[in-house]
């Protein structure tokens, strides 16, 4: 993970919206334990009490660059 890397974003507003966001994990079961799946990590973000999952983790996320995502994520998917 990069030194600026997050897993998580304070709440803000994107067009009269609220957003906040953080990053889930896949949970395993008992068997994946001893050999773990290659799932991905998802940012998700919940606007307005909404969850969506938006877009894979990356070792380089960046608070600024998450929140860029998920605006770019709004006005595309919510407009």
């Amino acid at each position: 993970m990069s030194p600026g890397y997050v897993d998580q974003v304070a709440a803000f507003q994107h067009r009269g919206r609220t957003i906040e966001a953080c990053v889930e994990r896949p949970k395993p079961s008992a068997d994946e334990r001893r050999h773990p799946p290659r799932a991905r990590a998802f940012w998700v973000a919940t606007v307005d009490n909404v969850r969506h999952h938006l877009f894979p983790v990356s070792p380089d996320d960046s608070e600024e660059e998450i929140r860029s995502r998920i605006r770019r994520w709004l006005d595309e998917n919510l407009s």
